[in-house]
């Protein structure tokens, strides 16, 4: 352990009570103590540290092993970053910890790129940690609970997004939206079974200065602006249409977005199927002249709402704009636009929801 280490994380936390954990690997044996006094809270990890894993509250509790409902206030958002391995009981190699670190940093390039302050990063061991001081938020109830639940899971969902594909093979966000989660004490040992010589059980340390960390206003109103029951998978661009797409391009996207067609689909449709809607947003840009392949993609995987951004689904992306541009190749833009006419008049949707004449699933 690194007494060091552990004291600026727990001064992270202020005056506030701390809840810390020891869970022993067989997962049956759990420690815990409660404690605002920082020095009473080092001893306890000098005394545990290698014994298992310790833990801390990430936000503000008047109890230990709290619920729902003992968590008063939340305090931080923090992204956990966790290496892709075979066996998860073994440490992580040099190789899955720096892919990692590359992830966190590709992270906090975007936090930059958007006028938010850079998050606090850590190695917890076998991944890493970006830690995001917000607005002390007070819970008054389940239902604002959950709400933020929400509303952070959909914030993770964007960062996983960042990442190229390669990158998420390799690493993987671990949703940790619930504000009764504990994670890794920076500072203390991560103890996994079977270790090696090249996957050594590490002491977890800062990578950053957490002495550093500003609350970020802004980082809060912006996930505070997530609308709980949209889960959107799509690239955390906040700019649409700035980059990607001209001005010319965009305008085209938005009109096409506000057609009727579009429209009528939306109000038809309850969203658990939403191939119709994007299929008829996809036609709607052709018949503005729309017909390349790239811009196509763009609107479907970056469109609020649209199926991509809730599954997640690239080779649904590209199975829909195969169907719809193969529908119309060859064709003069005139006569594609008739074709497309023809086929919006085939749309229908049955009560309960199911689409015929849709793009394939």
């Amino acid at each position: 352990m690194k007494l060091t280490e552990i004291e600026k994380s727990l001064e992270l936390f202020s005056t506030a009570p701390v809840e810390i954990r020891l869970i022993l690997n067989d997962i049956v044996n759990i420690i815990c103590k409660l404690s605002s006094c920082h020095q009473e809270l080092l001893q306890w990890c000098q005394q545990y540290d290698g014994q298992g894993n310790i833990y801390v509250g990430i936000n503000e509790r008047n109890r230990i092993n709290a619920t729902k409902q003992d968590i008063q206030a939340v305090n931080f958002v923090v992204i956990d970053l966790d290496s892709v391995r075979a066996d998860k009981n073994q440490p992580a190699n040099q190789t899955e910890l720096d892919a990692t670190i590359q992830a966190s940093e590709l992270i906090q390039d975007w936090f930059v790129g958007n006028g938010f302050l850079p998050p606090v990063r850590a190695i917890s061991g076998n991944g890493c940690h970006l830690w995001i001081k917000i607005p002390r938020l007070p819970l008054t109830g389940l239902e604002m609970t959950s709400q933020w639940k929400s509303k952070v899971k959909q914030f993770y969902l964007q960062m996983e997004s960042i990442l190229p594909a390669e990158l998420q093979a390799r690493v993987k966000i671990d949703p940790i939206q619930d504000v009764t989660r504990i994670i890794k004490l920076i500072g203390t040992t991560s103890v996994k079974a079977n270790p090696t010589d090249d996957r050594p059980n590490r002491i977890s340390s800062w990578l950053d200065h957490p002495e550093s960390i500003e609350v970020d206003r802004k980082l809060f109103d912006y996930i505070s602006s997530l609308k709980p029951e949209v889960e959107i998978k799509s690239a955390p661009t906040l700019h649409l249409g700035t980059g990607e797409l001209d001005d010319r391009q965009q305008k085209i996207l938005d009109n096409a977005f506000s057609s009727y067609h579009v429209q009528k689909a939306r109000l038809e449709t309850d969203l658990t199927d939403r191939s119709i809607e994007d299929y008829a947003l996809a036609k709607e840009l052709v018949k503005e002249g729309v017909g390349n392949a790239r811009i196509l993609r763009h609107a479907l995987m970056t469109t609020e709402g649209t199926r991509y951004q809730r599954d997640g689904d690239k080779s649904y992306v590209s199975r829909t704009l195969d169907k719809l541009l193969n529908l119309i190749s060859g064709l003069p833009l005139v006569e594609a636009r008739i074709e497309l006419e023809e086929q919006f008049q085939q749309i229908e949707t049955e009560d309960n929801g199911l689409t015929l004449c849709q793009a394939p699933n």
